[in-house]
C-alpha cells in the first residue's frame, strides 16, 4: 500500500512539473476613462496571475474615480484568440469594491485587442467593456430636540454605478 501511495504521490509531482512548464507569470497593467450617465473620470488597474495556453487567471487591484473614489479587489479570467502574432481576448472580473464607507460589490466584463511585443510575452492592450461598482454610504442625522440625548437617524444610500470602460495598458 506505502509503495503504491509513493508512486501516485511521484506521479502527481512530475505532472505537476510539467504543467508548470506550460504556465507564466502575468502582470496587466492598465489606465482607463469611466464613462457613465453623469460623469467621466479615470481608473487605474493591475492584474497579477498565471497564464495557460490560451486562458489567464488572476487577482487585481484597482483605483476607481467615478463618482465616489474607490478601491476595487478582485478575481480575473480571460480568454483569447490568437490572430497571427496579436490577439482578441474576452475577460471577466468579480470582486470587492472598498471605500470610505461600507464594502459593496465590483463586477466587469470586456472584449479587447492584443498587440505583442517582441518574443517575451509582453503585449500593448486595448478594451473596452461595461463595469460596474456598489458603495454603500451610511448617512447619520441627529434630529434637534430640548433635553439630549437626542434621536438619530441613520439612512443607508446604496449607490450602484454602471459606467463604460475604456482602457488601455501593458502586459509583461
Amino acid at each position: 500500500m506505502k509503495i503504491i501511495m509513493l508512486l501516485l504521490i511521484m506521479l502527481s509531482s512530475l505532472q505537476l512539473v510539467h504543467a508548470q512548464q506550460k504556465l507564466k507569470f502575468r502582470s496587466l497593467n492598465t489606465v482607463g476613462l469611466l464613462i457613465g450617465s453623469s460623469e467621466r473620470a479615470g481608473e487605474l488597474h493591475t492584474v497579477n496571475g498565471i497564464s495557460l495556453n490560451n486562458w489567464f487567471a488572476g487577482i487585481g487591484l484597482g483605483w476607481d474615480n467615478y463618482r465616489i473614489s474607490s478601491f476595487p479587489v478582485y478575481a480575473s479570467v480571460a480568454r483569447e484568440w490568437r490572430l497571427v502574432k496579436n490577439a482578441l481576448f474576452v475577460g471577466a472580473d468579480g470582486g470587492a469594491n472598498f471605500s470610505e464607507y461600507r464594502p459593496g460589490w465590483f463586477a466587469r466584463g470586456g472584449v479587447g485587442y492584443k498587440i505583442n511585443v517582441g518574443k517575451t510575452g509582453s503585449a500593448v492592450l486595448f478594451d473596452i467593456g461595461h463595469s460596474f461598482k456598489q458603495v454603500i454610504q451610511p448617512r447619520k442625522d441627529v434630529q434637534p430636540c430640548v433635553i439630549g440625548p437626542c434621536p438619530e437617524n441613520i439612512d443607508m444610500y446604496n449607490y450602484k454605478l454602471s459606467r463604460i470602460s475604456l482602457r488601455m495598458g501593458l502586459q509583461f
